[in-house]
């Protein structure tokens, strides 16, 4: 599992201060004459991923709006947080609070769960190219960090050398 905070290729510098992954379930109240009400459970709602934080450096303007511009591209990526397994998410809102102290940027984030593609989207092969990462060939492939970690031997995971193979779905020696 990662350790660093990435989304679409976009690697924080800081960890975001807070992460906050709500889930939740679609309930269904039904009122039934003279008995009260029958509830209903129609399934789980998206995870909700929310959080804030503060860049920090004489770039931390720029690094909020590369994630800005990233919001503006809509579209889901592949979500990567400390700790956690990776997701494919949607960017739902992103919010300037502060510029702070020099050398400051303070923000908010949410983003949304969106459902696996269906396995016949996932590539089965990507060719790095030059400073390619491990994050973007995750998203390219549709495939997760871990499985590419699992399935590919001692892939440098910031900087992958241009004309690698990756591969996913078996097994590369």
């Amino acid at each position: 599992m990662s350790l660093q905070m990435a989304y679409k290729g976009f690697r924080w510098n800081v960890n975001p201060s807070e992460i906050t992954i709500t889930c939740s379930r679609n309930l269904k109240e039904q009122p039934l004459p003279l008995k009260g009400s029958l509830l209903q459970e129609m399934g789980r709602k998206k995870r909700q991923i929310s959080g804030k934080g503060c860049f920090l450096g004489r770039d931390s303007l720029l690094q909020f709006r590369e994630l800005q511009r990233l919001f503006e591209e809509g579209g889901a990526g592949l979500l990567v947080m400390p700790g956690l397994p990776p997701l494919r998410a949607v960017f739902s809102s992103l919010q300037l609070q502060a510029l702070g102290r020099p050398g400051e940027t303070h923000y908010t984030f949410s983003f949304v769960e969106e459902d696996v593609p269906p396995a016949e989207e996932k590539r089965a092969a990507y060719a790095c190219r030059e400073h390619d990462s491990l994050w973007r060939a995750s998203a390219a492939m549709n495939v997760p960090l871990e499985i590419l970690l699992e399935q590919n031997r001692n892939p440098w995971i910031n900087d992958l050398e241009e004309g690698t193979i990756l591969r996913a779905g078996r097994r590369t020696l």
